[in-house]
């Protein structure tokens, strides 16, 4: 057998070979088709597949080097990284595929072939790849079938049809070659009958579901599949596999979902059902005249015209018979099966199917898994097959329905996976083995707690549009729970989901379903209505809601409840709220039509941006040069009196036009107009903002029409756009709705900071929170509240200051009458009085009724217009003022939080939730009577497509949404997701923004580096296509070699990473370093709030903790701090969360040092950890893990950034006071290890002591 390893310098990136060697390529394949994991991994890790097969790959290579090639493709998943680069190899290699399946090959190696043009049609929105395949699925397909010019005819496609084959007369031989191989191939696969070679045909079926799931490559293969009768062959077989029977499903599922082929419009499901029915008549017809003999099919009624009460029925018809049907009923039967009676009496009851219908699939489709469902997982060789039967979220979607209906299946997916994991680990935990007859059992859990009762209370009737008649719309009942045995105490809330068990002893026989063999017989939902009353201290009694359609489904089985399981996750909730939120929102309005083939991947263009207008740009350019940097292509029209003659760009002073500016951007004419405004003169002008040149564009972009994709890394300023944005919108129309939905609530806190200092007025606000931890600030409903009292303040000022006795500002209500008896009355005596007088200034002032409330701005003699203007403004002022006041008045009749929230929703013009809180309250905002113009999404990429969607098509009129802006980090970010099946095959943590710009929409990309020093962003940069640097301000860490460093941990007392538990992942060597690093920090002057300790790893943190607790001792309380040293502790957090924040000093544990399945998840980890550090970075990990990764991982060039040294570099004697610039001859103390490290750190400790003693 072959030693890889010691080959492997063949496919190093330094390796002077200039040719393959065919033997080592043959003797290698036979490795990887073994199969023989460690060689793949061997051979994965030294990138053969890249730098040896690809790179040496050529047109007379041979069938072993393509077969090679094919095999890593299907094994890693990924093409060759110079694929798409190379597109004269990429067209070589996919003409060499294609003819290897005409040849004599075996099941895995078809199966390897099949695999590979899976991948490259999840590739698809590469130019070049979809250049190649794209002939595969052309109208030229059809030439195969024997009836294709009727065919074309049928579809009025002639013009198309002739003008290809005219394309293929005029080639050359070899052009007509490539052209005939790739015309036939698809119809040559379908034709060869390998329906019982498994898994390649399983793979088969998943490619083609995936060809026909997308408008460009089903236009013309859907038809075929279905005139080759390839379903009805299919469906023919004896296959009983579990796996394949839903694949064909799936299969069928999408041939025949509702979307036209050629246009993509959606058919109407009703209009459909009426076809159908007509079609059912017209079969009835058609048997009543033609066969007596099956007057059955006459007499019944045509809903029970199944496709399987058809094959029962004409099972018994003759060859000749069921022929004559099909020439009848215009049903074609390819040549290949016409004396195959299976494969004719399968299409012919496909023929007469019920179209799909999306809407009533996702009614029907269970939410709330059951006790065997919650277990129905993929098995590991279905896994390892890479077979499995879930749909897939790809650039493209048929239609909304088509959306919803694929995030239903994979989000039903992965809450039953975490749902399982969940209840083994609590099972096992509860030693039901020693379950007595009481339902008394050992063990015990913190998510398990005793039902005394259960009583079903009431059962409503079903509602007319409901499910089903068979399924009550409510079920109400009471739960009484025990709570003495359970580890720690609920806190219950209104809303939260609990699911009833019936647990009993175990089922010890492998023949019985897992449920039983766990001990779970019943497992069934509900939510918790309130808490009715509490018997005794550990006794509560609630009242529940019962899922209907698990209680239709079976009464009986709650008798048998005896516990109560919770989920301590809010994720789980999360999912379920997603899944009930499509079962009512699967209507296909909900996308602004502008939007929508922008959405479901049909086009990548933009809308107009309309006429141009003149725009209010408030702090968005300090000066005419941020203009021209902004609009470069464009001329400049620098006349604020909108001359017709246009400007040459330098042609008037710059200094005359001033910030702010207002302008008129005219892309068609390509021209700005410049203007300076002056929004009032009473107040200041906009403090100055120091914006680079893609933040201004953002700015610009995102308060246009249409659609603003902002991309970049950790510390770009993406966030600091949002508030702009939103600014000038609503600056420029005060009528304006937006709506700002981010990730984490800091980031919307964050944002709504940034509006409360550019001056945003805050009666206009709205956060949509817990009402807990901001209330009272800037956005929340008690800072509106608040603000009605401050307002009523003023009027009371006002009051006193025109000497007018009462209690005025006491109500909204006497507020107005104020208003009217003496504001309004005194400001038109006034306006009589300057029509008598002289026109002067001090005249103006000297009358103005109200200038004991305005001293500050009639302090200065100014000119008679500019005095008048400012005693105007003043009253303007005044009516704004009691117009709020009025409002108010509205707002304080509502006494409840949830009263208030509702008014604010529909009264706000800028509403800000975080996406839990949004589907938390998805009816109160579905239910706002405005609609909103713009929608923000922030941290775009931590979101999947399903939440993107939920708030996208939130609007009652969809049309009145006139701009998306999304914002985030398509390289390090992703949805977070459990279930590696949803994830690597169904691909349900792919973002809306990543697609799009898969899909060729244009990105605005953020490269300016604004948090990090340069040299810890250098770390990352390369992976974002670079930075430009931050100025620095110092160029050293105290106490430390260097700002930031890779330091090689190694193993501690022999061991490296461990796995106590499942994927529960632990490094102590790791975590005694970073504490030590911590002290280390501590005992020099660094504050502990500036320091944080990541990881990607949760089993890392509460090692690190425990170390800490050891180490440093208890947590400092603040208001329990004292003058002595206390160590306290750091932030330590797993990276995902914290992955919305950053701090001064991050020290990073990696964990791992052995090589990893999810290695792509684990950089993007890594990466972010990275980037949460601003002036010093300090990884620790090991080299051991360098071997372990992927050569061609981004990962590796952030291990290099870092330099050779490996081994931590001290500057002892400083402290983080240090201020002396260091010189040349610094000492730099380096440490050999941990052992070494701890020890200065224990040195350093006893010091302080003595010190602290001392004093």
């Amino acid at each position: 057998m072959i030693d890889i390893s010691s080959k492997a310098k063949l496919w190093n990136q330094s390796s002077k070979a200039t040719a393959v060697d065919s033997k080592l390529v043959s003797d290698i394949y036979e490795r990887i088709t073994a199969p023989d994991p460690d060689a793949i991994q061997l051979l994965s890790s030294a990138r053969y597949l890249d730098n040896y097969l690809w790179r040496f790959f050529h047109r007379d290579a041979t069938n072993t080097h393509i077969q090679s090639i094919s095999a890593l493709i299907a094994i890693l998943g990924r093409l060759p990284s110079r694929l798409v680069a190379e597109p004269d190899k990429l067209q070589e290699f996919v003409l060499r595929l294609l003819i290897l399946f005409n040849q004599q090959l075996s099941v895995l190696q078809k199966t390897h072939l099949i695999t590979t043009m899976h991948t490259l049609l999840n590739n698809i929105d590469s130019m070049l790849i979809r250049r190649q395949i794209a002939p595969l699925f052309s109208i030229s397909i059809w030439g195969n079938l024997p009836h294709a010019p009727s065919l074309v005819a049928r579809y009025g496609l002639e013009e198309q049809y002739e003008g290809l084959l005219a394309q293929l007369n005029q080639a050359d031989p070899e052009k007509k070659s490539e052209m005939m191989i790739k015309h036939s191939w698809l119809y040559n696969v379908l034709s060869e009958s390998m329906v019982e070679s498994e898994p390649y045909s399983s793979h088969l079926l998943m490619f083609l579901t995936a060809v026909l799931s997308q408008l460009p490559t089903r236009q013309f293969t859907n038809t075929l599949v279905k005139e080759m009768n390839y379903l009805a062959l299919l469906k023919a077989s004896d296959q009983t596999d579990s796996v394949f029977i839903q694949l064909l499903a799936d299969l069928e599922h999408t041939m025949y979902f509702p979307v036209d082929d050629f246009s993509g419009e959606s058919r109407n499901t009703d209009a459909l059902k009426e076809e159908y029915t007509q079609k059912l008549h017209a079969f009835q017809k058609m048997v009543y005249e033609h066969f007596p003999e099956l007057q059955t099919l006459v007499l019944c009624q045509p809903s029970d015209l199944t496709p399987l009460y058809l094959k029962e029925n004409l099972g018994a018809v003759s060859l000749v018979d069921l022929k004559k049907i099909c020439a009848l009923s215009e049903i074609i039967i390819h040549e290949r099966f016409t004396e195959n009676k299976g494969v004719i009496l399968e299409s012919i009851a496909q023929h007469y199917s019920l179209v799909v219908d999306v809407a009533s699939e996702l009614q029907a489709y269970p939410i709330y898994p059951s006790e065997t469902s919650v277990f129905e997982l993929y098995s590991t060789s279905e896994l390892a097959k890479g077979v499995t039967p879930v749909p897939l979220l790809a650039t493209q979607y048929l239609s909304t329905s088509d959306f919803l209906y694929r995030n239903m299946r994979l989000l039903s997916i992965e809450s039953r996976y975490r749902m399982s994991e969940t209840l083994s680990k609590t099972l096992s935990r509860l030693q039901l083995k020693t379950m007595d007859a009481l339902g008394n059992f050992k063990g015990q859990s913190k998510r398990i707690a005793r039902v005394t009762n259960l009583t079903l209370k009431n059962e409503t009737l079903p509602k007319l549009l409901g499910k089903s008649p068979t399924v009550p719309e409510n079920i109400f009942a009471e739960l009484t729970v025990d709570f003495t045995k359970t580890k720690s105490r609920w806190e219950m809330k209104t809303g939260e989901m609990i699911y009833l068990l019936a647990l009993d002893r175990p089922i010890e026989s492998q023949y019985a379903e897992r449920n039983l063999r766990l001990g779970l017989k019943t497992f069934r939902a509900a939510t918790i209505k309130s808490v009715a009353h509490q018997k005794q201290q550990n006794v509560k009694v609630l009242n529940i809601d019962i899922d209907p359609v698990q209680f239709s489904a079976d009464r009986g089985a709650y008798k048998d409840i005896n516990y109560v399981f919770r989920s301590d996750s809010e994720e789980d909730s999360k999912i379920i709220a997603e899944l009930m939120a499509i079962q009512t929102g699967e209507d296909t309005s909900g996308l602004c039509d502008w939007f929508s083939s922008l959405f479901l991947g049909f086009s990548n263009r933009m809308p107009s941006p309309g006429a141009a207008r003149w725009v209010k740009y408030h702090s968005t350019f300090a000066s005419m040069k941020d203009v021209e940097e902004s609009f470069q292509d464009y001329a400049l029209v620098l006349d604020s009196e909108l001359p017709s003659k246009r400007q040459k760009t330098g042609s008037m002073p710059r200094d005359i036009i001033s910030p702010p500016y207002v302008l008129k951007v005219s892309h068609e004419e390509k021209t700005v107009g410049v203007q300076s405004y002056v929004e009032s003169v009473l107040e200041k002008k906009p403090p100055t903002v120091m914006r680079y040149n893609a933040q201004r564009k953002a700015i610009v972009a995102g308060s246009t029409k249409g659609l603003t994709l902002i991309e970049g890394g950790p510390g770009t300023g993406k966030t600091s756009t949002v508030a702009p944005i939103v600014y000038t919108s609503f600056l420029n129309n005060q009528n304006h709705a937006t709506l700002i939905v981010t990730k984490s609530q800091r980031t919307l806190n964050r944002i709504f900071f940034d509006l409360e200092a550019l001056g945003m007025d805050g009666r206009f606000v709205l956060k949509i929170d817990d009402g807990l931890s901001a209330a009272g600030k800037f956005g929340s409903v008690e800072y509106v509240a608040n603000s009605v009292h401050r307002l009523l303040a003023e009027v009371q000022r006002l009051a006193e200051s025109l000497q007018v006795d009462g209690a005025h500002g006491n109500s909204c209500e006497s507020a107005g009458y104020f208003y009217d008896t003496h504001v309004k009355p005194a400001w038109q005596r006034f306006l009589a009085q300057l029509k008598e007088r002289e026109k002067s200034p001090s005249v103006v002032f000297e009358e103005f009724p109200f200038k004991s409330f305005f001293p500050e701005y009639l302090a200065t003699k100014k000119g008679y217009a500019l005095s008048l203007r400012i005693v105007v403004e003043c009253y303007r002022k005044l009516n704004d003022l009691f117009d709020s006041v009025a409002n108010g008045g509205v707002f304080q009749t509502l006494t409840s939080r949830e009263g208030r929230v509702e008014y604010m929703t529909n009264q706000a013009r800028v509403v800000g939730v975080s996406m839990d809180m949004f589907l938390q309250n998805q009816g109160l905002l579905r239910g706002s009577t405005s609609n909103f113009n713009s929608i923000i999404i922030d941290e775009s990429t931590q979101m999947s497509e399903l939440e993107h969607y939920f708030v996208l098509s939130l609007n009652k009129n969809p049309d009145a949404l006139q701009s998306i802006v999304l914002l985030g980090d398509t390289v390090s970010q992703r949805p977070s997701f459990y279930s590696s099946v949803v994830k690597t095959t169904g691909h349900l943590d792919q973002s809306l923004m990543s697609r799009f710009i898969r899909n060729g929409v244009v990105s605005l990309k953020f490269t300016h580096q604004l948090r990090a020093r340069s040299q810890i962003s250098d770390s990352y940069a390369e992976v974002y296509g670079g930075f430009q640097a931050r100025k620095e301000v110092s160029a050293t860490n105290p106490g430390f070699a260097s700002v930031s460093q890779f330091i090689d941990v190694g193993e501690f007392n022999g061991q490296g990473e461990s796995e106590p538990q499942p994927e529960f992942y632990q490094n102590i060597g790791e975590a005694e370093y970073a504490v030590a690093m911590y002290q280390y920090m501590r005992l020099i002057g660094y504050p502990a709030e500036k320091i944080t300790i990541l990881t990607p790893y949760v089993g890392q943190v509460l090692i690190i903790e425990e170390i800490l607790a050891r180490r440093c001792g208890k947590r400092v309380i603040q208001t329990e701090a004292t003058s002595d040293f206390e160590f306290d502790w750091p932030t330590v957090k797993t990276v995902k969360g914290y992955q919305d924040l950053d701090n001064d000093f991050v020290i990073l544990s990696l964990v791992r040092t052995k090589a990893m399945v999810n290695e792509e998840e684990y950089f993007r980890s890594v990466l972010t950890g990275i980037g949460r550090a601003r002036t010093g970075l300090y990884v620790l990990g090991s080299t051991q893990l360098r071997s372990a990764l992927n050569q061609e991982l981004n990962l590796m060039s952030i291990f290099k950034s870092f330099g050779p040294k490996h081994r931590l570099g001290l500057v002892l004697g400083e402290t983080c006071n240090s201020r002396k610039k260091r010189g040349k001859s610094c000492k730099v103390t380096t440490m050999d290890g941990l052992e070494e490290f701890g020890q200065i750190v224990y040195q350093m400790t006893r010091e302080r002591v003595t010190e602290e003693k001392d004093v």
